[in-house]
């Protein structure tokens, strides 16, 4: 392989990862924005909390499996494997949201149960259009997979501009979402991935089996890494309000879309990572090093920009109280950045150790940090009444608790092992 190419080859789909993703990130971002300047605080919380309550178990059923096919070196699995997976684990989703959404409706209300419904389908249709962008990074054609979420994006942004200025209700929000997602998902993204691979849905009990048993790790990895992030809100609907749910979202839909952009630019070196772990630790590291440092780069631009200007930036995007909750109340944003910090650090260092097919790691992290989360999140809210800063302390040290372990088994994996010693 010529090196010059190869280097070529990397930079093109990096950038292009870090275009479409960005975009992704920037556009997720800008969905929650409207839907809190549109929407009254108690509305934007019921389905911000929503989307907590379902992201999780979606996840867990549908077992991180690009990550799991784009780093399957030898083959073993084929795109058409994977698509039945996420099918067979989607549909056990699905039930059991249903199921909590009837339940739900006679204790909360029919919003509720609306809410939960359509954003776990928002999230199943994600996961499967998911599937087809697994098959184009496999094959590292990100440019592809840009377009993609750049057509994602903009429908979903025009139409909820389109619902808020109509006042439209506020579940036709996630409607739109899963409108778009599936429209350009049949039109495009599985146009595409036909071309590059074996798509058809394959269910054969004893892969199905395999796939489950290899992935595993990394769907409870997302499953406890979403229910981290998101255990906050929970715990803020039970001791406070829907209102502060919406306040706290924001929040974290600022760190969410850094985190969104930095997944970009990791998931186009992904790939590369994984070979230069086999073949040269030194490469391996060099590139490592790079996407470390872009990073860190890219968050403390981020809370350069809220230190200075973030009173100004909240109130003119949202209305007036969202921040006065995240800055009169205490620095709720500013605490929760500086945690974001942690978790773009610990992000990095984590799909470095999944590049290394090290997938307990990063489960070990997360259940770490979900731990730490929680009982200071109880803690510091349900019994010092700290509010919403005890929440945001509570994320902040969660996110260090994340780093921490992920660092421990980057090191392990950089031991040389008995042959390189000899």
């Amino acid at each position: 392989m010529n090196n010059g190419t190869n280097k070529q080859s990397l930079g093109k789909n990096t950038l292009w990862s870090l275009s479409g993703h960005m975009i992704n990130g920037a556009g997720r971002m800008l969905l929650f924005v409207l839907a809190a300047r549109f929407f009254p605080p108690e509305q934007t919380g019921i389905f911000f909390w929503s989307l907590a309550v379902v992201t999780p178990l979606i996840y867990f059923f549908n077992l991180e499996l690009r990550l799991s096919y784009v780093t399957d070196s030898s083959g073993k699995f084929s795109a058409g494997d994977m698509i039945g997976m996420r099918l067979l684990g989607n549909t056990i989703a699905m039930i059991l949201i249903t199921c909590f959404a009837l339940f739900m409706g006679h204790k909360a209300g029919t919003l509720t149960a609306t809410l939960l419904i359509l954003c776990g389908l928002t999230r199943t249709t994600e996961a499967i259009a998911d599937s087809f962008i697994g098959v184009i990074q496999k094959k590292e054609k990100m440019r592809q997979a840009a377009i993609s979420f750049i057509c994602r994006t903009s429908i979903i942004i025009v139409l909820t501009i389109l619902a808020g200025y109509n006042q439209w209700p506020i579940w036709t929000i996630p409607l739109i979402w899963i409108i778009a997602v599936a429209l350009v998902n049949r039109c495009y993204e599985a146009a595409i991935a036909r071309d590059l691979a074996d798509i058809r849905v394959r269910f054969d009990k004893s892969r199905l089996k395999q796939i489950f048993r290899e992935s595993l790790p990394l769907g409870t990895f997302m499953a406890v890494a979403t229910l981290n992030t998101e255990a906050g809100k929970y715990f803020i609907k039970h001791y406070l309000s829907n209102a502060d749910v919406a306040y706290y979202s924001i929040a974290i839909t600022i760190i969410n879309g850094t985190m969104m952009t930095q997944n970009g630019i990791n998931q186009g070196v992904l790939r590369r990572l994984s070979i230069f772990y086999h073949v040269d630790k030194k490469q391996f590291l060099g590139l490592f090093y790079k996407v470390l440092s872009g990073a860190t780069i890219i968050m403390t631009s981020v809370i350069w920009l809220f230190w200075g200007f973030g009173r100004e930036i909240i109130a003119t995007l949202v209305r007036p109280e969202y921040s006065q909750n995240l800055f009169d109340k205490g620095p709720v944003l500013m605490i929760m950045l500086g945690g974001g910090l942690l978790i773009i650090w610990a992000m990095v260092i984590g799909d470095a150790v999944v590049a290394c097919r090290e997938f307990t790691g990063r489960m070990t992290s997360m259940l770490v940090s979900l731990v730490t989360n929680l009982f200071l999140c109880y803690y510091l809210v349900a019994v010092k009444d700290m509010q919403l800063t005890g929440i945001a302390w509570a994320f902040t040290c969660s996110a260090a608790a994340n780093l921490i372990v992920n660092l421990y088994y980057l090191v392990k994996l950089m031991e040389p092992s008995e042959n390189e010693r000899r």
